[in-house]
């Protein structure tokens, strides 16, 4: 009988001592900090790129040391990590770092980087390596940094701008019409016109709204001649740009595209004639659209264009006419019952 007692006691007591050890084996959480900087250090370059992804992540400005020196590492990913981390904390500690990868490091894709993370950074002092790199035998180097000096609104990127308007890449050209639009200089209207002319569509539409962007009065004529253009979409943003001037001259182009095959184009249309539209022209248009669409989407955009013509016109609709007195309303689709014959 005292054997039986004995081992139950000797299980218990052993059950204690193993899980007194393992409470004191478990290892104390570590700090997310912590571990992110100890991992910039690991073998692993992958490793290393995450440590740096981290720390951009947690956001606390004791990761801009550490990051900074990580763009020392052999490892183009991880730089490209580093420099990006860099540029969502907004380091301006960091800045001539990050201009120095932007006009030497080897690897494109961290000197591609770094133009994107100055423009998060924002520093005007980084405009000369940005214009140094319109110059980048990288694709990728040039637009971006051409997206940043239009991001840092650099007066000083005119004129190499305005002369990327005439790179054979269309897609240079479109991203420079698109940083001239941004920085919104007068002296940048004429390259732009020029542009309009491009034999890319897509080159011309960015300039069209860049042109926009930086129009007055006086530039009317640029509209009216985009009105005639061969693209749906230019004709439309030039009658918005007209209407925004208070010329309504595009009003007739742009009703026609309530006909268009596309969807799109006709919702373009409807909104735009809601906004500069009037009762002699788009009214009677959006109305003749409206019975005959069949797209629901698009049917609402033109009732609601409608109604904004009606509501800034200050046009009423007729009243429905009320029944005469004594007389009940006829239900509409039934005829009355034949009257019986006498026999």
């Amino acid at each position: 009988m005292k054997s039986i007692l004995i081992f139950p006691a000797f299980f218990l007591a052993l059950s204690a001592s193993c899980f007194g050890v393992l409470a004191q084996e478990a290892p104390a959480p570590q700090d997310p900090f912590t571990t992110a900087v100890s991992g910039l250090t690991a073998q692993d370059p992958m490793v290393r790129r995450r440590s740096a992804d981290e720390l951009g992540r947690l956001g606390t400005p004791a990761s801009i040391a550490p990051l900074t020196q990580a763009l020392a590492d052999e490892n183009p990913f991880v730089r490209s990590a580093a420099v990006d981390a860099l540029g969502i904390l907004r380091a301006r500690e960091a800045v001539s770092r990050i201009a120095e990868l932007l006009a030497k490091d080897p690897a494109p894709q961290v000197r591609q980087q770094a133009a994107i993370a100055l423009a998060y950074v924002g520093d005007p002092t980084t405009e000369d390596a940005l214009i140094a790199a319109l110059k980048d035998a990288s694709d990728g180097v040039r637009f971006a940094a051409t997206r940043t000096l239009g991001s840092l609104r650099s007066r000083k990127a005119l004129e190499p701008l305005a002369a990327a308007l005439k790179d054979p890449d269309a897609g240079m050209r479109r991203a420079a019409a698109a940083a001239l639009g941004q920085i919104g200089a007068k002296e940048s209207m004429a390259p732009l016109q020029e542009a309009l002319d491009d034999q890319d569509l897509h080159v011309r539409r960015e300039a069209l709204r860049a042109v926009g962007a930086i129009a007055d009065a006086g530039s009317a004529a640029v509209f009216e001649k985009a009105l005639k253009d061969s693209d749906a979409v230019i004709r439309l943003q030039a009658a918005s740009a007209l209407g925004r001037l208070g010329d309504f001259s595009g009003e007739a182009a742009v009703a026609a595209l309530l006909k268009d095959g596309e969807a799109s184009i006709r919702m373009q249309a409807a909104g735009i004639l809601g906004r500069i539209g009037g009762k002699d022209k788009a009214l009677p248009a959006l109305l003749a659209a409206l019975s005959a669409e069949k797209d629901q989407g698009v049917k609402g955009l033109l009732d609601l264009a409608a109604a904004q013509i009606k509501a800034r016109l200050g046009i009423k609709d007729e009243p429905a006419k009320k029944p005469e007195p004594g007389r009940a309303p006829k239900a509409a689709g039934k005829k009355a019952p034949a009257k019986k014959r006498a026999p």
